[in-house]
């Protein structure tokens, strides 16, 4: 990798000679010495383990995804030859492990088939056959074969309405201040975890997490038979449609600053700049897949071209922000006349 000089002896100064032994109570076992592996807990440690696992995807032909100690294989399967290739893969993931002696946990290896068309083939490890799966949980977000967000809007309102119970049995207070800052703080971020990548179309969806919100505004003694909408206003709420919306916009204002780099399966399509007009992003032609049509890029497209310049060319996320903030306010306060 290209490492070598001191830090090569200090790493291997911070891995050799360790040894470990467990204590409960009074009672010790032998010291017994560490063959391998990194100390939990170590900053080093993950460093060193992106390191040992970083060449994993030079030898698969399939895009592959790494975080920590998961390992996801992404693969377009339309014959029998691809279905060829993807075995391949994951044999070669294998051979791989046994190189390096780490060992699969074969149990938690599965395969999940989507679209319409997919082959649905039978894939291995070490003889033993991949159990399918249509419900997964990455990094926080349930994913399902269908690519639609029912399960993670339920399981988010779900979340958030238990820890909404659990702060009115705490709070005896129902003033709006306490209320819009215990909302703020402990709620409203289970609705908006990661939302940018899940951000709900469907009618239902949007209303399950919009409920829980309705419900929270509730809570303080001042606005109770107050409009759901008056409700906002008084605590100074956005409904979470709009806040998905901002999330977006700011999303973008990071990609476009290269302050967050994506490696685009399908990157954005750009129409080039003519005359006074900014280069403007263009949404991608789907049909007969409304999943897709609700991609980020293709539903921040148009909001984004419709931005001024001087919010659009703004120094820093704060500044967009601001400058953001302030469009809307204006733009709220226009239709209110």
């Amino acid at each position: 990798m290209g490492i070598g000089g001191s830090i090569i002896h200090w790493t291997r100064a911070f891995l050799s000679s360790r040894r470990q032994r467990v204590v409960l109570g009074e009672s010790i076992s032998d010291w017994v010495e560490v063959k391998s592996g990194v100390p939990q807990g170590s900053v080093l440690g993950p460093t060193l383990f992106i390191a040992y696992v970083n060449d994993l995807p030079l030898r698969l032909n399939n895009k592959c995804k790494l975080y920590a100690d998961d390992c996801k294989i992404l693969a377009s399967v339309e014959s029998r030859e691809d279905v060829q290739v993807l075995q391949g893969d994951i044999d070669a993931v294998v051979s791989w492990c046994n190189d390096w002696l780490m060992e699969l946990n074969v149990t938690k290896c599965k395969v999940m088939h989507c679209g319409r068309k997919n082959l649905r083939a039978e894939y291995k490890i070490m003889d033993r056959k991949l159990a399918v799966t249509s419900r997964e949980r990455d990094l926080g977000i349930i994913l399902t074969p269908n690519m639609k967000w029912k399960e993670q809007v339920c399981n988010a309102a779900s979340v958030a309405n238990r820890v909404l119970s659990m702060l009115r049995n705490a709070f005896v207070s129902r003033d709006s201040n306490i209320w819009r800052r215990l909302y703020m703080t402990y709620v409203r971020p289970h609705l908006e975890f990661a939302v940018s990548a899940w951000n709900p179309h469907q009618r239902g969806d949007v209303k399950t997490l919009e409920k829980v919100q309705r419900r929270a505004t509730r809570v303080p003694t001042s606005l109770k038979g107050v409009q759901y909408e008056d409700r906002c206003k008084s605590l100074e709420l956005d409904n979470l449609t709009e806040r998905r919306k901002r999330g977006d916009l700011i999303e973008m204002f990071k990609l476009t600053k290269r302050l967050e780099i994506i490696n685009w399966a399908n990157p954005p399509i750009i129409a080039g700049a003519r005359g006074d007009k900014r280069a403007q992003y263009r949404r991608e032609i789907v049909t007969n897949c409304n999943q897709r049509h609700n991609f980020f890029l293709n539903r921040v497209a148009s909001q984004w071209n419709d931005l001024p310049k001087e919010v659009v060319e703004a120094g820093s996320v704060n500044e967009f922000k601001n400058k953001l903030d302030l469009l809307r306010t204006r733009a709220a306060s226009k239709g209110a006349v």
